[in-house]
């Protein structure tokens, strides 16, 4: 979606909200979760298998980092955008 700024150009009032995001149980869990997302078919679509293989590797990998006894969790964090309308 496209945002029309009105007014001077400058920053507009934002602040971040973050929390953790439980993901899964494992970083296998998570992948196969993650592999199965529109977003990760449209980000692979033309990639060669070997690269995308490499690719999902790189991810368990990264996903082992955020590994706990209660599963997979990242940090999930958000911009809140104050919008006020025209008139």
């Amino acid at each position: 979606m496209l945002i029309r700024q009105r007014g001077p150009p400058g920053p507009r009032p934002t602040s971040t909200a973050g929390s953790p995001m439980p993901m899964g149980s494992s970083a296998d869990d998570v992948l196969a979760f993650m592999r199965g997302t529109d977003m990760a078919q449209v980000l692979m679509t033309g990639v060669d298998p070997g690269t995308a293989e490499r690719a999902w590797t790189a991810i368990k990998a990264a996903l082992h980092a955020h590994a706990e006894p209660g599963g997979i969790t990242l940090a999930g964090t958000a911009w809140l955008v104050a919008a006020r309308r025209a008139g």
